[in-house]
């Protein structure tokens, strides 16, 4: 009876506009027994590659964690020969609330548009590591 990690949610779960700047992501995980959780981010991963070419702007890392806490930047790869997918975080966390813990990942979508492609496809395999600088 400790923290649900298989229910966390992401706030946001969508990320508009695409400006190439950093959006910060709160994950909630709720307790059974009403206990306060702290919840810790160990890992962001995405389904595209890190500055792809067709992401805009250079900008490296794609996401950064400190204290625990996490940022994705608002961008996504848009290349005339990908079928424009949009980009999904993968976003692994450890959730505890002071006796019990508990690890889980939530998905964060980065939508190609806001017409007919606003639901950002999860295209992985490979997962790519937001946090490197390549």
């Amino acid at each position: 009876t400790g923290p649900d990690c298989d229910g966390a949610t992401a706030d946001p779960s969508l990320i508009w506009p695409l400006n190439h700047k950093f959006v910060p992501i709160t994950i909630t995980v709720s307790d059974s027994d009403g206990d306060p959780v702290t919840v810790s981010v160990t890992s962001i991963h995405q389904d595209e590659p890190v500055d792809a070419k067709a992401s805009g702007k250079v900008t490296v890392p794609d996401g950064i964690i400190t204290d625990g806490k996490v940022s994705v930047r608002a961008e996504r790869v848009d290349d005339p020969k990908t079928s424009g997918d949009g980009r999904v975080y993968h976003i692994g966390f450890t959730a505890s609330d002071g006796t019990e813990k508990c690890s889980g990942v939530v998905r964060v979508g980065v939508p190609h548009d806001q017409g007919q492609h606003n639901v950002p496809i999860d295209s992985d395999p490979p997962l790519y590591d937001s946090t490197v600088v390549p």
